[in-house]
């Protein structure tokens, strides 16, 4: 079963969102800051990050940029941007960092499209 992340500093949208997976058959675990984020990532198998991209610990931005650091997260898994903005210039920041997929964290079915697509299969 895909592990995935969420990452998310508004804790009724990371609630939301790891019940919305989960009945959706995916292993969703919240955190709500960066620097959790990255704690999280170097102890657990996980499938796929959801990364939003305003919180204020570290932005969204800073996160992946600590993930892509040569030899820091060997293993690191593929990352979806999301966020309450359509501000292309984050989507465009967010893709040259690597960044595999940006969605609207208002659209829970396009969230939904893109973890099904990037995160491997849920338990049927």
């Amino acid at each position: 079963m895909a592990l995935v992340l969420i990452v998310d500093d508004q804790l009724s949208v990371a609630r939301s969102l790891v019940k919305l997976l989960t009945a959706s058959g995916f292993d969703a675990h919240a955190v709500h800051s960066g620097a959790n984020a990255l704690a999280f990532i170097r102890g657990n198998p996980v499938a796929l990050v959801l990364l939003d991209m305003s919180m204020p610990d570290m932005t969204g931005v800073e996160v992946l940029r600590a993930l892509r650091v040569p030899g820091e997260f060997p293993s690191a898994p593929p990352v979806v941007m999301f966020s309450g903005d359509d501000d292309e210039d984050i989507h465009h920041e967010a893709t040259r960092l690597g960044a595999v997929d940006f969605v609207s964290k208002i659209n829970p079915a396009a969230l939904l499209r893109v973890v099904e697509a990037h995160a491997g299969p849920a338990r049927p």
